[in-house]
């Protein structure tokens, strides 16, 4: 109608014609991950003491679309670390001045450095470790926009777990069991972490099962990592009595584990299903590690 063919006219001299005019609507949209203001090539040619002067001194923009932010470059720093993991573990001390974000990235970096049969030094790292979960788990006033930085020390303490789980594999580059009683300490810290919760389990129970929930939440991955501890502890004890059967072993030799199995299986104060799946998960390997209690 004429009416109509004038007003199109008019709106096209105002906005230029449609991109698509066949669709009904039409737009254009796309999804950016975390920008990093730095390079993986940038902190390469840094040196660590450097990296962590500019990791302290960096402030994100506010309020821009698709700029850089602290989890674009945690995960930007994850990547270097995980090509050099020697070089950032002796200097594992100095990352206690940073933001949790960018612990977190160091940490990560380490375990994803594994996977690839490099080998560090523990000792600082689990020094690191040690002086993380001694830490509050919540940050007073901290306030951050969502995605763009950790709220808290709890994806730290998650991914501490994750790392002392692979840590204790049988890889090259595991944790020499002279740190036992240090690994053991950190650990036994996260069993108690608060997540999950049964808010937590309630509130992903439509995009995790429980088991799924068990390795993406502190707790769960801790309880994960001390079955991990315990064939740990008795590859290193058969060892020393040049066993090769192992049928003779039991939890008498850890106490530490029994004490912490027993203390989840009790529903008054362990009830989250994501920790029972790791019974479950792991009972053949419970069986062979004490079956009697088993």
């Amino acid at each position: 109608p004429d009416e109509r063919r004038k007003r199109y006219e008019e709106l096209v001299s105002e906005v230029g014609e449609p991109d698509h005019p066949e669709f009904p609507v039409y737009s254009n949209g796309g999804w950016v991950g975390p920008v990093s203001p730095k390079s993986a090539d940038e902190l390469r040619a840094m040196s660590v003491e450097d990296i962590v002067k500019f990791l302290q001194i960096w402030t994100p923009p506010e309020n821009l679309f698709d700029e850089p932010t602290p989890e674009g470059l945690g995960r930007t720093l994850t990547s270097v670390v995980a090509e050099d993991p020697q070089r950032f573990a002796k200097k594992a001390e100095e990352f206690r001045k940073l933001d949790p974000t960018y612990v977190r990235a160091l940490l990560y970096g380490l375990r994803a450095s594994l996977g690839k049969g490099c080998i560090f030094d523990w000792d600082p790292v689990l020094e690191l470790c040690q002086w993380i979960v001694s830490q509050p788990r919540e940050i007073s006033k901290r306030q951050v926009r969502r995605f763009e930085a950790d709220p808290d020390w709890g994806w730290t303490r998650k991914t501490i777990a994750w790392l002392l789980e692979i840590g204790f594999g049988q890889i090259h580059g595991c944790i020499p069991i002279i740190f036992r009683e240090k690994a053991w300490t950190i650990l036994k810290s996260l069993t108690e972490d608060p997540e999950p919760s049964l808010a937590d389990e309630q509130y992903n129970s439509f995009s995790m099962n429980p088991d799924d929930l068990s390795f993406n939440t502190t707790r769960g991955a801790a309880m994960h990592a001390v079955i991990c501890y315990a064939l740990w502890v008795r590859r290193h004890l058969e060892r020393e009595a040049n066993e090769e059967r192992y049928a003779h072993m039991n939890f008498e030799k850890m106490l530490e584990v029994r004490e912490v199995l027993d203390a989840h299986l009790d529903v008054a104060y362990d009830p989250s299903l994501a920790i029972r799946t790791v019974y479950g998960k792991w009972f053949p390997w419970l069986i062979s590690l004490d079956t009697d209690w088993a």
